[in-house]
């Protein structure tokens, strides 16, 4: 009886122990192994793009296979990948190409550099309204308000303009506002912050002359978090988080980072040779490691179902096997405020679609206008829960001519124009 017990008590230990050590991460049916990566990013619709040394890639099965999509892009290697509303997707490089869009994922691309004074972008971002950020190497940042076609400097504040890093939070508080780091490798670093669309900035509570700030990122409940790494090697790296929407800062955990991400649970991860991850806004980190291998990981993303992607230079692409997140949540359906987007194609003939976000259920209204004000046609009258919509105007019975449609809620009302030529 006795020995029973001792077997029994060791397939439990056993099980126990293989149950601990379950993998987390599988590599992707087809990693690109042997590759450099540059850029990783992940659309709305769970299509992948993989920046690396050797081109830009797409895949559409969840890694298994892999195009290249340099049509237009040939000896520019690209850092920043970035989407707006309508699916176009926008790359910087920095090797003197500059900005580049695609409008058919990525088949084909066009450069928009016009006003651009240097073709090395660092960084590219996008906020709700579709305006886009480049952080330009020696030369600030530029806006683009109208996808790209023309820049415009936006420098008003700024000390100098080495930059580093650039990011805008999505959801939150802090949503829209922008962050920067300014700074040389091996001299200092300074975080800078715009709250009026770039118009203006102000520099933050943050000043390192011993790190090298390379992320930033967000939680839905306002906190931004910055990861730095060593510069000399008598200094460390860290985790660093702001709780006044990046005014002042505190040191959570001092190891070298190459990139921080938060899911939506709002878990925070931290690539800091393998994955490090904390449920409770940086308090507490455990190992999120099983079934990588040994090496420095790169770049994480995460997909519409909340699976985390990880580069790795050399060894590949990795994911979760499982959802990260106890439930398949999108922050594009849950929205942190109201909004009416720009119609799109703008002029248009003879269909255009128009978008908008509810952070809370409402009664809503979008109504069309002709130039002298007259209501024409209603596209929605209707109680609507939050969420992301889109409705398609067809003017077909209409003249060619300018119109204004008007989306109204008790507590939002927004107008926008558009052409119609027929």
């Amino acid at each position: 009886m006795k020995i029973k017990l001792i077997v029994f008590s060791i397939i439990l230990f056993l099980n126990s122990y293989t149950l601990s050590q379950q993998n987390i991460w599988e590599p992707i049916g087809n990693r690109l192994g042997g590759y450099t990566f540059t850029s990783f990013a992940i659309d709305k619709n769970d299509i992948l793009y993989s920046g690396t040394l050797n081109g830009l890639y797409k895949s559409m099965d969840n890694g298994d296979s892999w195009i290249l999509i340099n049509n237009g892009l040939q000896g520019h290697d690209v850092y920043s990948i970035v989407f707006n509303n309508y699916e176009e997707i926008f790359v910087g490089t920095s090797n003197g190409g500059g900005i580049f869009k695609s409008t058919d994922t990525g088949g084909n691309w066009i450069q928009l550099n016009d006003s651009l004074i240097n073709f090395s972008i660092r960084k590219l971002d996008i906020n709700s309204e579709g305006h886009l950020f480049a952080a330009i190497y020696d030369h600030g940042i530029y806006r683009s308000t109208n996808n790209g076609e023309t820049w415009e400097e936006m420098n008003d504040g700024l000390t100098q303009f080495s930059f580093q890093q650039m990011f805008i939070p999505k959801i939150g508080p802090a949503k829209d506002y922008i962050y920067i780091s300014l700074g040389e490798i091996f001299a200092y670093n300074i975080v800078f912050r715009s709250t009026d669309n770039g118009e203006s900035w102000e520099q933050m509570n943050f000043f390192s002359d011993t790190q090298w700030i390379v992320t930033f990122i967000s939680s839905a409940i306002g906190d931004i978090y910055l990861g730095t790494q060593e510069q000399w090697h008598s200094s460390f790296g860290g985790i660093y988080q702001s709780k006044d929407l990046g005014m002042n800062w505190i040191n959570l955990r001092s190891t070298n980072i190459s990139f921080l991400l938060t899911d939506y649970n709002d878990y925070v991860y931290a690539v800091a040779g393998g994955v490090i991850r904390s449920s409770n806004s940086g308090i507490d980190w455990e190992s999120f490691n099983e079934g990588l291998p040994v090496g420095n990981g790169g770049i994480l993303a995460i997909n519409s179902t909340g699976q985390l992607y990880l580069t790795m230079d050399f060894e590949g692409i990795y994911k979760t096997i499982e959802s990260t997140t106890s439930v398949n949540m999108n922050w594009e359906v849950l929205p942190n405020g109201f909004n009416l987007f720009q119609n799109y194609p703008n002029p248009f003939n003879p269909s255009t679609v128009i978008k908008y976000q509810l952070p809370q259920h409402a009664k809503v209204t979008l109504n069309v206008y002709d130039l002298v004000g007259r209501e024409i046609t209603t596209l929605i009258d209707a109680e609507k829960s939050a969420g992301s919509y889109e409705i398609t105007f067809d003017a077909s019975a209409f003249p060619s001519g300018v119109y204004f449609y008007t989306l109204k809620t008790e507590t939002f009302n927004d107008t926008k124009k558009m052409i119609f030529i027929k």
